[in-house]
């Protein structure tokens, strides 16, 4: 009977991990280098990545991409300027792509 007690908890749980979202968290490291005659400081910079049913988001200090499968949408946001840029997904043939092309929507400044 216990046995059969610990199945069904161990089922319950494994099936809650089924439906999470995947959530990825990277560390890039870029050593001080010069371009050009500019020198470039090191950067060391923190990812995190989103994925989901229908849904997709990645951060970083910058800026941020978020995929809405949902609702067609694709969002491009700047944390430096305070703004993003809001476009439909294009997923059809060519034709789709043709008439969605220069249908960017405003970009927007957040206060």
């Amino acid at each position: 009977m216990k046995k059969f007690i610990y199945l069904v908890i161990d089922l319950s749980f494994l099936s809650t991990l089924a439906a999470a979202d995947i959530h990825i968290k990277a560390k890039s490291h870029t050593d001080a280098f010069t371009l050009m005659g500019q020198p470039q400081p090191e950067k060391n910079v923190v990812t995190e990545q989103w994925i989901g049913d229908d849904r997709f988001a990645s951060h970083d200090p910058e800026q941020s991409i978020i995929i809405d499968g949902k609702k067609n949408l694709l969002y491009f946001i700047n944390h430096k300027e305070k703004t993003y840029l809001e476009t439909p997904t294009t997923t059809g043939t060519s034709g789709d792509r043709a008439r969605h092309r220069g249908n960017f929507r405003c970009l927007n400044r957040l206060t």
